[in-house]
């Protein structure tokens, strides 16, 4: 895999274009977040969401499930007693939703489920996060698990999936605001 274009959003340094993107379009979402928030056992998260359901985040330039190394994360947060049990695995672009009619996936959303007695990870099950909408904002929940929304903590009955139309603009934005935003030392005159 190549190197990422180290790029700069809100003076912040991030290791990839693809990043700095996501960084933007969490904004955009109205969503706190922290950059490498903490360093796991082999693994350093990309992100914490900060959400109703706090949320590991990778950022991969993937655009399968597949292609992520699922192991080795769900191993590192398993090991740690502290991290949050979700991890969220972001590609290189949303994409549509197999079974939410005119839905949009962020990624694919793990649920792992940890023995506390044994420190042993008894199952994970990785699907869509399927993007939502409430009164709240926007949000996002497991495809096939627990339909709560993570960000705003909205149940399934309170939040409405949302269409292309309407988060593709913000994608778009996403994208020219961190590949256009000066560098934070250059003169800007």
């Amino acid at each position: 895999m190549r190197e990422g274009i180290i790029t700069f959003y809100k003076g912040r340094r991030y290791r990839s274009r693809l990043e700095a993107k996501w960084a933007s379009f969490f904004d955009l979402m109205g969503w706190r977040y922290e950059y490498e928030p903490y360093d796991l056992p082999g693994w350093i998260p990309d992100f914490l969401l900060l959400g109703h359901q706090r949320t590991l985040v990778e950022v991969k330039p993937y655009t399968t499930l597949d292609e992520f190394d699922i192991k080795k994360i769900v191993q590192a947060t398993a090991a740690y007693h502290e991290a949050p049990r979700e991890v969220l695995l972001l590609g290189a672009s949303l994409f549509d939703a197999d079974d939410w009619e005119d839905g949009v996936v962020l990624g694919w959303l793990g649920e792992l489920i940890v023995d506390h007695a044994t420190n042993r990870l008894v199952d994970v099950e990785f699907d869509e996060a399927v993007l939502c909408e409430s009164a709240l904002g926007f949000g996002f929940f497991h495809a096939s698990q627990n339909w709560k929304d993570r960000v705003t903590g909205m149940d399934h009955r309170q939040h409405q999936v949302v269409s292309k139309e309407k988060i593709a603009p913000l994608w778009q934005q996403s994208g020219n605001i961190a590949q256009w935003e000066p560098h934070p030392y250059l003169d800007r005159t």
